[in-house]
């Protein structure tokens, strides 16, 4: 899905705010990698149990945005960092909405 999603970032004339890395490193790297982001999205659409990658930015402060899926509630309930929200394309939108604000609000305050 690499094309198809590169050309929706690029019709949406968002080529100059998001990029597509490849595949996610391994080990200290990843933990680096992960420990740069402002924030990360977890559009998950089935039943699963928890994805690690919670647990990673949990672990090191980064916010995200995760779809009401699986046990992802569980981890997401009493989480500041965290926003649960149904997995369809508005509460994601709207989602997304809220965790740029709080990424923002984030970096106003630090200044």
């Amino acid at each position: 899905d690499r094309e198809r999603i590169a050309s929706a970032i690029d019709t949406n004339g968002m080529s100059h705010q998001i990029t597509i890395q490849g595949t996610y490193p391994g080990g200290r790297q990843a933990a680096k990698l992960m420990a740069s982001y402002d924030a990360i999205v977890v559009p998950s659409q089935g039943i699963e149990g928890v994805p690690l990658v919670l647990f990673e930015a949990m672990a090191l402060g980064v916010p995200a945005l995760c779809t009401d899926v699986g046990a992802i509630r569980d981890v997401c309930v009493d989480n500041e960092d965290f926003i649960l929200c149904k997995p369809d394309i508005e509460s994601m939108a709207q989602g997304i909405d809220l965790l740029y604000y709080r990424v923002l609000m984030q970096v106003i305050d630090h200044d």
